[in-house]
């Protein structure tokens, strides 16, 4: 999942709710869902949704910075996963008395 790219997503449905463009919200979350292909990332646009459209129901405008930074944390712990060692990197193998190598010896 990359992180900044959903970071990106959740402020810029934000940014469209506080205009009053729900069409481009559900845009925005349907192009991120589709594109993504990541399930927690599709966990935390859901919520943000969620929390969008809560808030408009239930007038809570004055948290709605504090919902916006719960949901990029939420994001951010979502988004940490262990480094794995990259296979690219690495020489194949059985080519080591090409590259200069002493071989078999």
């Amino acid at each position: 999942m990359d992180t900044f790219t959903l970071l990106l997503a959740i402020l810029f449905m934000f940014l469209a709710f506080q205009y009053g463009q729900s069409w481009l919200v559900f845009g925005i979350a349907a192009v991120m869902i589709l594109t993504m292909r990541s399930l927690p990332a599709t966990v935390i646009i859901i919520i943000g949704l969620i929390a969008i459209y809560a808030i408009k129901a239930t007038e809570l405008n004055s948290y709605l910075p504090f919902i916006m930074f719960g949901l990029i944390i939420l994001a951010l712990i979502f988004g940490l996963k262990p480094k794995q060692a990259q296979s690219e990197f690495y020489p194949p193998e059985g080519y080591e008395e090409m590259m200069g190598g002493m071989g078999g010896m």
